[in-house]
């Protein structure tokens, strides 16, 4: 199933002026996704001495192995592969991309149900393309993603326009999810719950001048289905104890005052997301700043703003250095109860219709402080260019309103390699 520690391995990468306006050109999806090529000089700067640019295909390749583990006991190593072919002259690109997450946890849930520390694989697969020599382009892609209890199906199309001599890019965005979720062990025709989920995006970038660019950018996010874990025990309380509960309370005070039932998580079976998205980008003559801000809302009642900082600086010809924060804030979920309560009537005790024991549907606020550093083994304009690139990041989450736990630290991680041949 997917889980929390998920988020913690989105995978920026240090990008300049140019490489971002492709980047942000392409549309803001509401999950995060791949970065982009190196740095280079802005327009109008001094280009360091380099060899001349390749022209014709070029054959790309990177490998990754990223590791996050928490306080929480919760442990996940990623190796990720991807290769692709790219021509820029005639305009098209089409690559695949591979990746494991190897998880293991105990945590504070698996030990409130009593539960040992288990592991689980995840294998995703996915290829992708584009095709554009104008000012019109188009790109699709398709992925899926397999665990034992768990298929998810998905696809999109997304087509950019240029307008106004390239100063002004328009993209859309549409894509289509199927889950499968199940039970692991039992075969999904014995169990299993189906999720569809589509999503829309719109934005423009704006190249506001030789070294500016602003992105503005909506997202729709449809799901139909019931979300609910099948392995997720929520704990009732009468409503005289639930005083004596405090935030972050002991598994065994937990225990101590909860009733007898325990009933499955029951979520909404639809949800409607929405999101608007500003993104400023600033290039000077040795480095590049991002500022971002992301407003949200669902139809659950969720609110969220989440606020990001990066500032790539080029310490050198081949090295670049770019430390990053972001601040999550959220409200917590309509529905969200950190201690659900039964009412006892002459006809039987009456359970919460919708309950959940998911903290991250909480109130939670999530601050990220972090570093890339990209070493360029080559020069970055070469018919051969390979960089190494290093993450690291630590993650701090204050749960504001939930049982168990009041706050979980994190650390992430990753070294890999790019390269491309001609």
């Amino acid at each position: 199933m997917r889980r929390a520690a998920a988020a913690a391995t989105e995978r920026p990468r240090v990008v300049a002026l140019l490489a971002l306006f492709a980047w942000v050109a392409a549309g803001s999806p509401a999950y995060a996704g791949d970065g982009a090529p190196s740095p280079s000089a802005p327009p109008g700067a001094a280009a360091p001495p380099s060899a001349p640019a390749p022209t014709g295909a070029t054959v790309e390749g990177s490998a990754e192995l990223s590791t996050y583990a928490d306080t929480d006991n919760v442990t996940v190593v990623t190796p990720t592969a991807r290769a692709g072919v790219r021509d820029d002259a005639e305009g098209w690109r089409i690559g695949a991309r591979y990746l494991v997450d190897v998880v293991s946890a105990a945590s504070v849930d698996i030990v409130s149900t009593a539960s040992s520390r288990w592991s689980e694989v995840r294998h995703v697969a996915g290829v992708d393309g584009e095709y554009g020599p104008g000012d019109l382009r188009g790109a699709a892609s398709a992925s899926v993603s397999v665990e034992p209890d768990y298929l998810s199906l998905s696809g999109g199309l997304s087509p950019s326009w240029k307008i106004d001599d390239d100063h002004v890019t328009l993209a859309l965005s549409y894509a289509v999810g199927h889950d499968t979720i199940g039970r692991a062990g039992t075969p999904f025709s014995v169990f299993h719950r189906t999720l569809l989920r589509h999503q829309m995006a719109a934005g423009a970038s704006f190249v506001l001048g030789p070294s500016a660019i602003l992105w503005l950018g909506a997202d729709a996010v449809v799901e139909r289905g019931d979300q609910s874990k099948p392995y997720r025990y929520v704990p009732m309380f009468d409503a005289a104890t639930a005083e004596r509960v405090p935030r972050g309370a002991h598994v065994a005070l937990v225990n101590a005052l909860r009733r007898d039932e325990r009933p499955l998580e029951q979520l909404p079976t639809s949800r409607d997301r929405f999101a608007v998205t500003g993104r400023w980008l600033h290039r000077s003559s040795w480095a590049t700043l991002r500022l971002e801000e992301r407003l949200y809302t669902d139809s659950w009642g969720q609110l969220a703003t989440t606020t990001e900082g990066r500032y790539a600086m080029d310490l050198s010809d081949r090295t670049t250095l770019a430390p990053d924060l972001r601040v999550h804030v959220q409200s917590a979920a309509g529905f969200w109860r950190r201690v659900p309560t039964v009412s006892d009537t002459p006809a039987g005790p009456v359970i919460p219709s919708l309950r959940t024991g998911d903290r991250e549907l909480g109130p939670l606020v999530t601050v990220t402080a972090g570093a890339d550093l990209r070493v360029a083994l080559g020069q970055r304009i070469a018919a051969t260019r390979i960089a190494l690139v290093f993450r690291l990041a630590a993650i701090h989450t204050s749960f504001l309103d939930a049982l168990f736990i009041s706050q979980r630290q994190a650390i992430f991680s990753a070294v890999g390699f790019d390269g491309a041949f001609q």
